[in-house]
């Protein structure tokens, strides 16, 4: 999984270099893809090989937390920096404000829509949103979901589902979207800075599940298991 990741030059890039590419994206005039990947997201995708197939597709991968960087061994402390300040997403928002691209947002259902939009308003609040689509409306019927938002034709969709309904359907139904980007968003816009000790709890879990995950990976490597 790890290799997978980093085959793709991108995925190693620093803010610049991957603000430059999304521009070049949203000018394309066809369908690309960036994925957010966490590390809870990346312990998933080392075991359930459909899942991390879905997000080793993507064109471009960008990085939730600092614990991914360490695990796929890029932390250098210019890249820590970069996601700890969460900079890729908020240049990128004031660059789609600048150009007034035409958004549409996509989640679950409609408390999840509302709540995305405020979050994302926390970090752009003149974001040209031209539509909301909630995924529940549809009831799983995703050629239905994907025609509510082609009927839009938003140049950037931005979505976040915790059941990951939003990558599969770029993953099945890519070449039928109408729209320039897609970009899965991190499952949190805005640090909660009065996270307490079950939240710090949760992360020391993750962290040591990930380094479990990732050393019983060598260790296969090596073996030529």
């Amino acid at each position: 999984m790890k290799n997978k990741i980093l085959s793709n030059s991108l995925n190693k890039s620093g803010v610049r270099e991957l603000l430059r590419k999304t521009g070049e994206y949203v000018e394309s005039g066809s369908l690309n893809t960036v994925v957010s990947l966490s590390s809870i997201k990346l312990i998933r995708a080392m075991e359930n090989e459909e899942y991390g197939r879905m997000i080793t597709l993507a064109d471009m991968i960008i990085f939730e937390d600092i614990e991914v960087l360490k695990a796929l061994g890029i932390a250098t402390p210019a890249r820590s920096r970069e996601v700890e300040e969460n900079k890729y997403l908020k240049e990128f928002l004031r660059k789609l404000v600048k150009e007034q691209r035409e958004i549409l947002l996509a989640a679950e259902n409609d408390e999840q829509l509302e709540l995305l939009e405020k979050e994302l308003k926390s970090l752009q609040s003149n974001l040209n949103i031209v539509g909301r689509s909630a995924a529940d409306r549809y009831l799983s019927d995703k050629e239905s979901f994907i025609n509510s938002v082609n009927l839009l034709a938003p140049e950037v969709v931005l979505s976040r589902m915790s059941s990951s309904m939003d990558l599969e359907i770029l993953y099945e139904y890519s070449n039928y979207l109408n729209a320039s980007l897609w970009m899965v968003l991190p499952d949190k816009l805005v640090e909660n800075k009065k996270a307490g000790w079950l939240d710090k709890i949760n992360k020391f879990i993750c962290k040591k599940l990930l380094n479990k995950k990732i050393n019983h990976s060598k260790d296969t490597e090596k073996s030529g298991l």
